[in-house]
């Protein structure tokens, strides 16, 4: 167990949702960091003075964009669709920063599908996730997690 005694963060945050017309929309967010640092911290074990390095998991910039689409057809059903693109700049799992535990900046596009009947009873849907097949990891800390290679998936439920 090791914890810091200080850290100084600060950035922006901020998100919006716009309903372009009766069937589009569009939202996105961003996240800047410019500041993620240790300002005291000595690591118990090592004795390393940690002070200054960036936050473990905290990338400067992030950033999601969505553009969404709904389609109420003849008869009451309905169909929607969103496409989805989201981007990390790169950044440290160890708060000693090394290098070998780090992730580049990767990006993300995610596609949803969805039709549901007038009666709602049942639906389907069908996604597709990490569309690029980029390669980034979830944690690298004693055991790596790789992130989800490009998944695809197709389904049906029904409402009792």
């Amino acid at each position: 167990t090791d914890n810091a005694a200080r850290a100084k963060i600060y950035g922006i945050d901020a998100e919006t949702t716009l309903n372009v017309t009766e069937h589009v929309g569009v939202s996105g967010g961003v996240v800047w960091l410019p500041k993620r640092e240790f300002t005291e911290y000595r690591n118990d074990d090592t004795g390393d003075t940690l002070s200054g390095n960036d936050l473990a998991r905290a990338p400067e910039r992030s950033a999601t964009a969505a553009l969404d689409y709904r389609y109420s057809l003849p008869g009451g059903a309905r169909f929607s669709a969103r496409l989805e693109v989201n981007t990390r700049s790169g950044y440290f799992y160890t708060p000693d920063n090394n290098p070998a535990f780090s992730q580049d900046a990767f990006n993300l596009v995610n596609l949803f599908l969805r039709f549901e009947p007038a009666s709602a009873k049942w639906y389907a849907f069908a996604s597709g996730r990490n569309l690029t097949d980029a390669d980034y990891f979830n944690q690298v800390f004693i055991q790596a997690s790789p992130g989800y290679p490009d998944t695809y998936e197709a389904g049906f439920g029904v409402r009792f």
